[in-house]
């Protein structure tokens, strides 16, 4: 990332104890990460920084809409999200195996950076499809013409006459074993 980042936390200096942060996401928070699964956003991040001793306990609750591509017309649309995690962070000068939620910083840190660490729990937030919600009747609100296009070309819609009439002979053997 280019340039002093907008999501750093200064803990050198704090008192021992709860310190809380608040910062907001956006579509300009996204746009060094080139991703194409998120498009925009407005999000908040509360951040409760348990300052300690020899380490400190971050809790980051991100809440807020990401706008995502509809896996099924194509069409962006806003996505809720409620993320809540925590991430510790131990002070070690000795190069120390990382895991998912355990980071090591050298001892003369004095800020953490958490701007990978949003970008990471809102992607992972994300499904692998996502499609717009339903209405209150149970209709999707995606595009009607994209519906319909996707409904006319998709596999089983062929009309009778189009298909060999090997496979209807194959079908009525099917159906009178039942």
């Amino acid at each position: 990332m280019r340039g002093k980042s907008k999501y750093v936390i200064p803990f050198r200096g704090l008192k021992t104890g709860k310190h809380n942060f608040e910062f907001e996401v956006n579509k300009e928070f996204f746009e060094p990460f080139n991703t194409a699964e998120v498009n925009a956003a407005s999000c908040r991040v509360d951040v409760e920084l348990n300052k300690q001793t020899r380490m400190l306990e971050i809790s980051i609750h991100i809440h807020g809409m990401v706008e995502v591509r509809c896996s099924r017309c194509m069409e962006f649309f806003q996505l809720p999200r409620d993320i809540l995690e925590t991430l510790y962070v131990k002070f070690s000068d000795t190069e120390m195996v990382e895991s998912d939620d355990i980071i090591y910083i050298p001892e003369k840190e004095h800020e953490l950076d958490i701007t990978q660490f949003i970008y990471e729990f809102i992607m992972l937030s994300l499904t692998y499809e996502s499609v717009h919600p339903e209405d209150k009747e149970g209709n999707f609100i995606c595009n009607p013409e994209i519906l319909k296009q996707l409904d006319d070309y998709s596999i089983g819609k062929e009309s009778e006459k189009d298909t060999d009439p090997r496979w209807n002979q194959l079908k009525s053997l099917k159906n009178s074993k039942k």
